[in-house]
């Protein structure tokens, strides 16, 4: 329905305001009564506080790790020096 929990939420909720109900045969999504949507409503929150702590504990799991010199990531390439002699070498093959 949506790309994510906001875009669902907006979607559903723009379609609650037209009085249009929504009810999933497959998830759980029903609009029709006033407690469906209160439901609705806090399973989404409830979704996007813990997308939230996720975001937290991955930040702060990151910035213990960099305080322990632990640095996480793609490695780095090649030094300066280490590429001069390959610099040497192609130009060595486009000059011939």
């Amino acid at each position: 329905m949506g790309g994510s929990l906001h875009h669902v939420v907006t979607i559903v909720n723009g379609l609650i305001n037209k009085k249009i109900d929504i009810i999933s045969l497959q998830d759980f999504l029903n609009t029709s009564s006033a407690q469906d949507r209160l439901i609705f409503n806090m399973f989404a929150s409830l979704i996007e506080f813990v997308k939230n702590l996720i975001r937290e504990r991955t930040i702060a799991d990151l910035k213990s790790a960099r305080a322990r010199g632990i640095m996480g990531g793609r490695p780095k390439g090649l030094s300066e020096k280490e590429k001069q002699p390959i610099i040497y070498k192609l130009n060595l093959r486009e000059m011939t």
